[in-house]
């Protein structure tokens, strides 16, 4: 790959230069490399700890790899750095869904597009979550309309065999 080739001798030439690293982890993301990507943002981030966009690529790799543990820390971290960080909202909400914690995913979507109303993938992403949401309800109920159904046929069971002794 000639990108990674070329950012290695930038950091070879600049071995502090956040920025090739960083887009060296970028280019490592686009062709799935992710163990190789969290390796690089990670020298970005101890480069320049305050580089949030590191830390919001670095959670995109942990996401992939399904580290959604890393990777919600690293959306948070790059939301402290930068409030404003629409896409760090939403790809915490995607994370959250995928860990199926619906809620604060729909809090996240809901930032996202409070910040940016024209993005598309949030109300996509947060449309999915409140589906998800309401199907686990939906089936709780049910789980309920099922439980006193078969209480009342177990109740009914004992009747009819106490009353044949």
């Amino acid at each position: 790959n000639n990108a990674i080739v070329d950012y290695t001798k930038a950091i070879e030439l600049k071995p502090d230069d956040a920025r090739a690293y960083s887009n060296r982890g970028v280019t490592y993301n686009k062709i799935k490399d992710y163990n190789n990507a969290i390796v690089d943002y990670t020298k970005a981030i101890e480069l320049k700890p305050d580089y949030a966009d590191a830390y919001y690529n670095r959670g995109i790799a942990y996401n992939k790899i399904e580290d959604y543990n890393n990777a919600i820390v690293d959306f948070t971290k790059a939301i402290e750095l930068k409030p404003d960080y629409a896409s760090a909202y939403n790809n915490r909400g995607v994370t959250y869904n995928k860990m199926e914690d619906y809620n604060n995913a729909i809090v996240d979507y809901t930032k996202a597009i409070e910040l940016k109303p024209d993005d598309a993938d949030a109300y996509y992403n947060r449309g999915e979550s409140y589906r998800s949401l309401e199907t686990i309800e939906t089936d709780s109920n049910k789980k309920t309309e099922y439980i006193k159904l078969a209480e009342k046929d177990v109740k009914k069971y004992k009747e009819l065999a106490e009353g044949e002794e």
